[in-house]
């Protein structure tokens, strides 16, 4: 099985992708910055991240995070663990926010998932990455990381929310075929310049 290098989203790139998130003098950087995080560090699908409402942020300051998912066609919570990083960023983005876009039904980051999907590809032509690359390449890169951190293919598919094995198998070869010997390290500055 040949490695399909145009879906996986390694370290490197990730770090280089929030690097242009955190250095370009945009009105609505502190969002994206914050969107690219929680897509990258917590593993959400883009219909995920842009459902995410501000009421769902009540266990934040527990690391968690509460995630609309469309599950057997009904909408279902999880909670979804959010790194330290990723509560910090969030954190930023809501303080910067007008009090009157705060409330507790209006969505965390007002977008659909296309234009979701075009503030990612222009963070990821800012930091020179494959074109190929698309939002979904950071729930990728969440796989990678939850599979080489510990070696369980159960914790990476208890991470990104697979209801079978099989999904989640991939990330397994992936980071077979990467030969990476130490886990990978996912320190991200997110803090804005």
């Amino acid at each position: 099985m040949k490695l399909k290098r145009d879906k996986y989203l390694l370290e490197d790139e990730f770090k280089r992708l929030l690097y242009a998130a955190r250095t370009r003098p945009h009105q609505n950087a502190k969002r994206d910055l914050a969107m690219l995080a929680v897509g990258g560090l917590c593993g959400l699908r883009a219909i995920e991240i842009v459902g995410i409402r501000h009421g769902d942020l009540d266990r934040l300051d527990e690391k968690v995070l509460r995630v609309r998912t469309a599950k057997r066609r009904k909408v279902q919570y999880d909670d979804v663990a959010a790194p330290p990083n990723v509560v910090a960023v969030v954190k930023q983005y809501v303080r910067s926010l007008p009090a009157s876009q705060r409330n507790p039904w209006d969505r965390l980051f007002p977008l659909t998932t296309r234009q979701a999907g075009r503030a990612f590809k222009i963070y990821a032509r800012i930091a020179g990455l494959n074109a190929r690359y698309s939002i979904h390449s950071l729930r990728h890169f969440r796989g990678i990381v939850a599979y080489q951190s510990e070696k369980d293919i159960n914790f990476a598919r208890e991470s990104l929310r697979h209801a079978s094995l099989a999904s989640t198998q991939v990330y397994v070869h992936t980071v077979d075929m990467l030969k990476k010997g130490a886990a990978l390290d996912v320190d991200a500055d997110l803090t804005m310049g």
